[in-house]
């Protein structure tokens, strides 16, 4: 009899233990990450894992949530970008995408996605025309390119009171769209172009031609529109060739490898519009630059800011009942808050398009902001 009831106790109590380990528990949500992780591109792959961890360490110690993130390799290839964007849409369990990368990863996953209720929501692609298809599950973090590209013209034409510019960009979705941005605003403000050329990304590595092809002409100022990698590298070749005029670039350029392959001889001067500055005076910028520091010992550039809110984003619009596919591409157009790059609002075309532009040169061998 004894035995019986304390069995029968021990029965009661196991249940409801389950039933209080049921309802402390959390549901988790994957969410899928593609990205470049070999190649040339693999530093921005490593960094936005970088500002990853700290957000994830925040979203899932709240309690509300879990999240897991699975990362895929792109290889930052338009043509591995799809076959990875098939892949994450096929696994029933992914209920939303952070990325790609590449503008041109992007615009070849964005249809993909499309096709299976899958939100993707790209930190880092630029590109103009990403939130232009009419896809609704397209959404991004990073301001675009028209913009950038038409307020550098702007600085370079006013503040620099320069009216020949020679242009260089990668010959990649992001590239030719911050050229063809700058090109047009320069001429509208009454400059010309004195010479214009393309590289092929992670191919292109010697740069001495088109230095010489550049020093020929009348060139006041050497625009470079890619990522530090070539930017770096032609810059360098300039300072070997004796290509002395100021050099200006887009976000791709504000890294610190960029100064270290550039050597600071040569990167002194270099101007960067970017999205993101240590330096700029903005609470939750703060606060994340100071979360980064104590975790990695180093200053953080865009690329882990500009992920750490992107799937923040995703997490509120989560939490606000976005827990499938469906209803997620639902809730995430409503999400508004401040992030560590600003303001996190989607317009009309899922851009957050009151994001600030910023501007930094190198000075003394350390990028400073360049005030208004």
């Amino acid at each position: 009899m004894r035995i019986g009831k304390y069995l029968f106790l021990s029965i009661i109590i196991i249940m409801g233990l389950l039933v209080s380990f049921n309802v402390l528990a959390v549901e988790k949500y994957k969410i899928g990450v593609p990205m470049p992780f070999t190649g040339d591109g693999a530093m921005y792959g490593e960094v936005a894992k970088e500002g990853l961890r700290i957000a994830l360490n925040e979203i899932n110690t709240r309690g509300n949530i879990e999240i897991e993130l699975v990362y895929h390799d792109d290889e930052a290839i338009p043509a591995n970008a799809a076959i990875v964007a098939n892949r994450l849409s096929m696994d029933k369990d992914i209920i939303a995408v952070l990325g790609h990368f590449n503008s041109s990863c992007s615009l070849a996953g964005a249809p993909v996605y499309a096709e299976h209720n899958l939100v993707m929501l790209s930190p880092c692609s630029s590109a103009l025309k990403l939130t232009r298809m009419g896809l609704n599950n397209v959404f991004r973090i990073i301001a675009t390119d028209d913009i950038l590209s038409k307020q550098m013209a702007d600085f370079v034409w006013d503040r620099l009171d320069i009216k020949k510019a020679a242009v260089v960009c990668e010959n990649s979705d992001f590239g030719r769209g911050l050229a063809n941005g700058f090109i047009d605003q320069f001429e509208k403000r009454g400059g010309s172009i004195s010479a214009f050329e393309t590289y092929v990304p992670n191919v292109d590595k010697d740069f001495n031609p088109l230095i010489t092809k550049f020093k020929a002409t009348d060139a006041e100022i050497l625009v470079v529109l890619g990522v530090y990698v070539e930017a770096s590298l032609i810059t360098r070749a300039a300072g070997n060739l004796g290509y002395k005029v100021p050099v200006i670039g887009g976000s791709g350029i504000y890294n610190p490898e960029f100064l270290e392959i550039a050597t600071p001889e040569f990167a002194e001067g270099a101007i960067s519009f970017t999205y993101f500055l240590t330096d700029y005076p903005d609470l939750e910028t703060q606060r994340f630059i100071e979360l980064y520091r104590t975790a990695y010992s180093k200053d953080p550039i865009d690329v882990p800011a500009n992920y750490y809110d992107g799937i923040h984003a995703i997490a509120r619009a989560i939490e606000l009942g976005g827990t499938t596919r469906e209803k997620l591409l639902e809730i995430l157009p409503t999400i508004e808050f401040k992030g560590a790059t600003g303001l996190i609002k989607f317009d009309e075309n899922h851009d957050c398009s009151e994001k600030i532009i910023m501007k930094a040169t190198v000075k003394d061998g350390n990028w400073v902001a360049i005030p208004d």
